[in-house]
């Protein structure tokens, strides 16, 4: 509003030159500014007075990427007209085909397409990355996600991280769009580049809906990244007990080790819930598996100093004077400053001989 009323003013009072000038902002800088506010007249004013509307920023963003990310339809319509290449890419590959599916404006998608928007074209930045179709996966609108599929668009894509399109829509919980993928045929247990499966996105990202329906489809819950780390292993230690169930109920290992050696409660105490340490417990979890250093899942709770994780463990007979590979007990870690705890593990049978 500032842009267009101190334009009008100016206007107005028969100042020519501001444009030329550069009065309150650079002229790129206008006419983004004027793509935010819908208002046409101002672009075509500012394009009249010799604006460049092929002008990048500093991202490599021209103000037709602006103006399919703002859903502007009749601002994406003057600038092809006004010659813009439809292709048009930013610093990192993104088209106005990419902006225009991620915020799911099918009237755009579908205009940018019929005057020849590269439908496969792939972009390598870290929020738009992929094709024109991994960008609408994400953004959830699954109108577009058809579109884009009855045009020609790759549903074998990856993009620079080796994610595939049921990679994008089960971390970003779009639950129809999974559907969608898999009834296409998408491979369910596709690992990306760190071994990632499109199930570990989804416990991951905490999308419980996603996660039941890909393990009723029989992704598999123990395919481990290149990590060693499982699904469960996230789930623990993002504090997603829902989650764990699922996985659990879907043949999850409850012991799997990572490449340190950490157990899916180890992560848990990690992750500092008491809620999901108590469910792995009560499912069979180890309290006195050791990771790569020695350590137990005590060693780690009262390395954090959780009292009531350690007290639930010690109720299930975790071994209170465990030593770790550099032969430190236990109460090593809770000496120096934590009291509770100390009086804790004494009150258990833990030793000083540390």
């Amino acid at each position: 509003m500032y842009l267009v009323g101190s334009l009008t003013f100016k206007i107005a009072n028969g100042s020519n030159n501001c444009i030329a000038t550069d009065c309150f902002m650079d002229r790129l800088g206008q006419i983004i500014r004027s793509v935010y506010g819908g208002n046409l007249n101002v672009i075509e004013y500012l394009v009249e007075k010799n604006a460049d509307i092929n002008a990048k920023d500093k991202g490599g963003l021209i103000p037709l990427h602006v103006a399919a990310e703002y859903e502007n339809l009749e601002a994406v319509k003057y600038f092809i007209e006004k010659g813009i290449d439809v292709n048009v890419k930013d610093g990192c590959g993104s088209t106005p085909l990419h902006m225009a599916a991620l915020y799911g404006n099918l009237e755009i998608v579908e205009y940018l397409v019929v005057r020849g928007a590269d439908i496969n074209a792939e972009a390598k930045g870290i929020f738009y990355s992929g094709t024109s179709l991994h960008m609408a996966a994400k953004g959830g609108n699954l109108e577009v996600v058809e579109y884009l599929v009855k045009r020609g668009a790759y549903l074998s894509a990856e993009d620079k991280d080796g994610m595939t399109l049921l990679h994008v829509a089960a971390e970003n919980g779009n639950l129809d769009i999974v559907k969608y993928f898999v009834n296409k045929g998408a491979d369910i247990n596709a690992r990306n580049s760190i071994g990632n499966t499109p199930l570990y996105m989804a416990a991951f990202c905490g999308k419980l809906e996603v996660v039941e329906y890909l393990a009723d489809k029989g992704a598999n819950a123990n395919i481990k990244n290149k990590a060693g780390n499982t699904p469960l292993h996230l789930a623990a230690i993002r504090e997603k007990v829902n989650i764990a169930k699922v996985l659990l109920e879907h043949n999850a290992d409850i012991n799997a080790e990572n490449d340190e050696g950490a157990t899916v409660l180890h992560y848990a105490i990690i992750g500092k819930n008491l809620e999901v340490v108590k469910y792995i417990i009560e499912k069979g979890a180890n309290v006195n598996a050791k990771d790569k250093d020695g350590k137990t899942p005590l060693h780690h709770a009262v390395l954090m100093g959780k009292v009531d994780i350690a007290m639930v463990l010690l109720k299930h007979n975790a071994n209170v004077n465990a030593r770790n590979n550099w032969g430190m007990k236990v109460l090593g870690y809770a000496a120096d400053d934590h009291q509770e705890l100390v009086e804790l593990l004494l009150a258990h049978g833990a030793s000083y001989d540390y």
